[in-house]
């Protein structure tokens, strides 16, 4: 019988329509993530970390908000060869399939926007599996 809507309502609604607000600017951006331009990719990349993080979300909850597979992954342990693999992944990035490419970019996501972040073991293996598989194929033309 109360013609006002409760306060939770209203801020799950406000909520929302930001949440759908930041994915559209997100969206907007990410086709700048193809460019042969590494200026921009990292700009591009840069720009989307802080959308995200000024609303209090970051990539991986978005790409579940799209329907992307990959859940939360969290840092730890170093890895000397980070930068190359992931360097070598971005530019054979069409032999990445699955949440493979969301992956990477998820972790160059992580360094960009904190130099000192290191992947953890489990990224780490997998990011050596992926690496090792694609610089086969590379190598083998396939």
């Amino acid at each position: 019988m109360d013609k006002f809507v409760s306060c939770p309502t209203v801020f799950m609604w406000a909520a929302m329509l930001d949440v759908s607000a930041v994915d559209q600017r997100v969206i907007q951006l990410l086709p700048r993530l193809s460019s042969e331009n590494e200026g921009e990719v990292v700009s591009t990349v840069r720009a989307i970390n802080r959308i995200l993080r000024k609303a209090g979300t970051d990539w991986h909850d978005f790409c579940a908000r799209r329907g992307g597979p990959c859940s939360k992954v969290r840092n730890g342990t170093a890895s000397s060869s980070f930068a190359e693999m992931v360097a070598f992944l971005m530019e054979n990035k069409e032999q990445l399939f699955g949440c493979e490419p969301e992956f990477v970019w998820n972790l160059l996501a992580k360094r960009l926007d904190d130099p000192d972040w290191q992947p953890s073991a489990k990224q780490k293996r997998w990011l050596q599996r992926i690496y090792a598989r694609v610089s086969s194929e590379v190598q083998h033309g396939n």
